[in-house]
């Protein structure tokens, strides 16, 4: 009965075999970098062995700063994505395994990774309005608002009736100080203006100033 089963069979199929060898998948694209506030965009790709089955889909997982594997797509036949709700200062991997149509899965491939950089300046930044007239020394106040990895430091700057401006405070972390002139110029109108600083995502040294560069002033008399 078999010899006749056999037979039936070889009249349709010239080869009878059993697909047990997984398919190969590529991660095809991770870019180095990505903005903050956005996405990170990925493809991946694979080919089933000689005469296999052909492919089913794929398993693509996520890791973030080297922890644990997570799943993100999951049995998806698509073969491109973008990774969403990133954060700035982060490391993101992911790789990708394939499944063929026999249910042979295949190792996933080395990760590829994407340090997430903030490049947007602050959006805002002001000097606290001051009272129409102050003795020195007196308080100023001032802030700025970033969208991404946060305001690291400020400049502050100050001029007397309206002249060149002078440094005052440079990267600073502080929101406030204490203006105490040398030689405070009794009843001339002194005003300020900060610019906020943000750090670069990579390399982590240094500041990058926001634009535009001054965009707030508040003023007021010394008496």
């Amino acid at each position: 009965m078999s010899d006749t089963w056999y037979g039936c069979i070889k009249l349709f199929f010239d080869e009878i075999y059993e697909d047990i060898t997984p398919p190969t998948p590529t991660l095809d694209s991770v870019p180095p970098q990505a903005e903050c506030l956005g996405s990170i965009p990925v493809s991946w790709s694979g080919v089933d062995n000689q005469g296999g089955t052909g492919l089913a889909n794929f398993d693509v997982q996520a890791q973030v700063d080297g922890g644990w594997w997570t799943d993100w797509l999951m049995a998806t036949t698509a073969t491109s994505g973008s990774y969403p709700n990133i954060t700035w200062g982060h490391t993101y991997s992911l790789h990708v395994r394939a499944r063929d149509i026999a249910g042979n899965v295949s190792n996933y491939t080395e990760p590829g990774s994407t340090q997430i950089k903030d490049s947007t300046p602050p959006y805002e930044a002001h000097v606290n309005p001051l009272a129409p007239a102050h003795q020195a020394p007196f308080a100023v106040h001032w802030g700025g608002s970033d969208a991404c990895s946060g305001v690291a430091t400020y400049d502050v700057e100050y001029n007397v009736g309206g002249g060149a401006w002078q440094p005052w405070l440079a990267g600073t972390w502080s929101t406030n100080g204490t203006f105490d002139p040398a030689s405070p110029q009794y009843g001339q109108t002194y005003y300020f203006h900060v610019a906020p600083m943000i750090w670069p995502a990579i390399p982590a040294p240094g500041r990058r100033r926001s634009a535009p560069s001054w965009p707030s002033t508040s003023s007021a008399a010394v008496s």
